[in-house]
């Protein structure tokens, strides 16, 4: 006899569940904002669309419940709150939930391992490309980590982001030394010509 599934949350629902952990009465926006300023660096930062749609869902499992917030001109604030259910329920999501190693799919990668193909050709603004995006990525995480780290609610997140920022400079100390390895593999190749009284590039 199959046991029954238990009801629980999508990868956007567990980020969306995980967002309203931080603070009680968040509204949609809010909760897109907060997402786009410190998840999206390390997780999936859901779009509006998948905001709005997983706290439908959350709500309707008991793990989040939704109010009325007067403004006190225009239309009223809908906010946004874990409920005790959805705090067990996030808890032991943190606690027990499978873990699975990161798939790494890199274009960058990809397009080298392919460079046989083409001698080689355009791989230095291949590699200039790729460093400036780390390098905006990283100013990214940087500018993040200045608005967590002096909150000591927030301790969890800067440590997070600490981590991404570290394994991203790692990405960009390596991309240094892939530029250096292009650059002998191409003087050596060059003196092989040269040795075989071939055409000097």
């Amino acid at each position: 006899m199959m046991t029954p599934r238990r009801p629980g949350a999508s990868a956007a629902g567990w980020a969306v569940l995980g967002l309203l952990s931080y603070a009680p009465g968040l509204s949609g926006y809010e909760l897109k904002q907060w997402a786009d300023h410190s998840l999206r660096f390390f997780y999936q930062a859901p779009a509006m669309s998948q905001i709005y749609s997983e706290l439908q869902r959350l709500e309707a499992l008991g793990w989040a419940e939704s109010r009325l917030e007067p403004q006190g001109h225009g239309r009223d604030k809908r906010v946004y709150g874990l409920t005790e259910d959805g705090a067990a329920a996030l808890e032991r999501h943190v606690e027990s939930a499978p873990f699975r190693p990161p798939m790494v799919k890199n274009p960058v990668a990809m397009r080298i391992w392919l460079g046989h193909l083409t001698g080689g050709a355009g791989m230095d603004r291949l590699i200039d490309a790729y460093d400036a995006h780390l390098n905006e990525f990283l100013e990214g995480v940087r500018a993040a980590l200045k608005t967590t780290e002096d909150r000591p609610e927030l301790a969890y997140a800067a440590m997070a982001l600490r981590w991404i920022a570290r394994s991203n400079q790692a990405q960009a100390d390596a991309l240094g030394e892939l530029r250096r390895e292009l650059a002998e593999y191409r003087a050596e190749a060059l003196t092989r010509k040269e040795g075989m009284g071939g055409p000097v590039a």
